[in-house]
């Protein structure tokens, strides 16, 4: 990243602050120190990559179109194997929050 440079979308031109696509990066960055990648199945707009050490799993979704004027989208999570022991945390990433948590549940 170059920031000062139109081609940078990560960090603002004028106050050199992250951008949303910074937290792209960020949460990818957290999944790769993971290790292992994890096969996942999506939808139309929707992206998503997902890695484990054996022990934590992540996993990084998005929702993007092109189309400025685009809806929101209900997302419907289902995952497997993850014993009885867990914990989930959700967070948000927009342009408003960077790890803002929706959701935290332990099981």
């Amino acid at each position: 990243a170059r920031p000062g440079t139109a081609f940078n979308g990560i960090f603002s031109q004028i106050t050199q602050k992250p951008q949303k696509t910074y937290s792209s990066f960020y949460w990818f960055a957290n999944l790769a120190d993971l290790g292992k990648a994890v096969k996942i199945d999506s939808d139309n707009d929707m992206y998503c990559v997902a890695a484990t050490n054996g022990k934590n799993h992540g996993i990084l979704l998005t929702h993007y179109n092109d189309d400025d004027d685009t809806t929101s989208k209900k997302v419907k999570l289902s995952w497997n194997g993850m014993g009885d022991n867990y914990k989930i945390t959700v967070y948000r990433t927009d342009i408003d929050n960077f790890t803002t948590s929706l959701l935290s549940h332990t099981g």
